[in-house]
């Protein structure tokens, strides 16, 4: 890291125009910087060459930047900047602030409240315009788009901005993927989409347990947990095997509606020990909390399982 820095100001001292070599110690400087003072004084040297355009300058700060600030204005700064150079690695770098996908590293920094308020017009006003700019999503743009939409400011995430996303989503033939799908069935369970989230699982249930659990998640929050149980009896029919987080989500759910859901905890419980897992801290946390749940008016099932 020293011997970047130190080259970076060498370079500095000898006035080194811009190059592919000037443009390569750039990055190595950004990527070297532990304080964002340095980052800062590294980007002003960006500007006066006019390197800050560069795609490989441009990520590597951004990159910085999303390490030591935390901040999204900071980063939409350099992203403006970047103009036409703008690729998916700048974007995902934007979007993974927008979700408080960051771990500030500068100790002068730590434990400070981001600004980041990072609305749902926000993160779509974002991806469209990188839609815009001609840069395709991946797997893992979409992933994070979706977790800044879950996790946006002022206003919750509505059935339409996630069906808009989730349009691109089957343009790009991503549908199936495993990890999409969970983003998207919880997203959609996030706005009391369960019509929607249960048609993606129609789909992707043959991906694995995550996907199973995410839609039992959805079934519990959204005050359905019997659907959730009749999921998790649909598992071993089909031979899905259960795992911590399917136990854990499975006795959440059928928790929360007290006394009746005793009977069903009892079952998930004989399972639980078949398999060895009773007393993992998870699963046994779960089984704790049974009765002592609240009860609720019962939910009248939405969809057949």
């Amino acid at each position: 890291m020293e011997e970047a820095l130190g080259q970076f100001r060498r370079m500095q001292l000898e006035g080194v125009k811009l190059n592919r070599r000037s443009s390569a110690l750039l990055v190595n400087a950004s990527t070297a910087c532990s304080s964002l003072r340095e980052l800062e004084e590294i980007h002003g040297y960006t500007v006066e060459m006019g390197a800050d355009s560069s795609s490989a300058v441009g990520n590597a700060l951004l990159a910085a930047y999303c390490r030591l600030s935390g901040e999204l204005e900071d980063a939409e700064r350099v992203l403006e900047k970047m103009d036409h150079n703008r690729d998916k690695e700048a974007w995902n770098s934007v979007f993974a602030l927008c979700g408080g996908k960051n771990d500030v590293t500068d100790s002068n920094r730590i434990g400070r409240i981001s600004n980041n308020v990072c609305s749902i017009r926000k993160v779509g006003r974002l991806f469209r315009r990188m839609l815009l700019d001609g840069v395709k999503p991946d797997k893992t743009t979409f992933t994070l788009v979706l977790n800044a939409c879950m996790e946006a400011q002022e206003a919750p995430v509505s059935a339409d901005q996630v069906a808009f996303i989730h349009s691109f989503i089957v343009e790009c033939e991503l549908e199936t993927d495993a990890t999409i799908a969970v983003f998207l069935l919880s997203a959609y369970g996030r706005c009391k989409a369960l019509q929607e989230a249960y048609a993606v699982f129609s789909k992707s249930h043959h991906l694995g347990v995550a996907v199973w659990n995410a839609m039992i998640s959805a079934f519990a929050e959204n005050g359905v947990p019997e659907n959730g149980f009749l999921l998790f009896q649909r598992m071993a029919r089909e031979g899905v095997m259960p795992n911590r987080s399917t136990f854990a989500g499975v006795l959440n759910a059928i928790g929360s509606v007290g006394a009746s859901g005793l009977e069903q905890g009892k079952i998930v419980h004989s399972e639980a020990v078949q398999l060895g897992i009773e007393l993992d801290p998870i699963v046994a946390t779960a089984l704790v909390n049974i009765p002592r749940s609240p009860t609720l008016n019962p939910s009248s099932r939405l969809i057949s399982v």
